[in-house]
């Protein structure tokens, strides 16, 4: 079992990896706000009075929300990668890794995301 510094540490280098970003116009007690959220953390979200407020106030909550599914023993999702429509192509690298405190073993690699097939 990993001591809380190595989770805290692999909570900051998931954060740290590039979520995608859905940002929305709402409304929070009866004001105009924004609501920023990562399609790939369900539930992963954060408000503020614009949107850059929004998006800087995502960062933290990713990275507690992070912390907390390491701490449950729950897969992090990974970060779906961007793909531009009118390409043929897209170039995804390989299998990702995290880097670990030396403390730690150095690098963790991380399992390919998993396709559940619906019925």
């Amino acid at each position: 079992m990993k001591n809380d510094n190595q989770l805290t540490q692999l909570a900051e280098n998931y954060a740290n990896l590039e979520y995608r970003i859905h940002v929305e116009k709402d409304e929070c007690d009866g004001q105009v706000c924004w609501v920023a959220k990562h399609p790939e953390l369900l539930g992963c979200t954060a408000d503020g009075k614009t949107q850059d407020e929004a998006i800087n106030n995502l960062a933290q909550v990713r990275r507690e929300y992070v912390e907390i599914l390491l701490t449950e023993g729950v897969e992090v999702p990974l970060p779906m990668p961007y793909v531009e429509i009118y390409r043929p192509w897209c170039s995804v690298p390989s299998t990702p890794q995290v880097q670990l405190p030396a403390s730690a073993g150095g690098y963790h690699r991380i399992a390919p995301p998993q396709v559940k097939q619906v019925a």
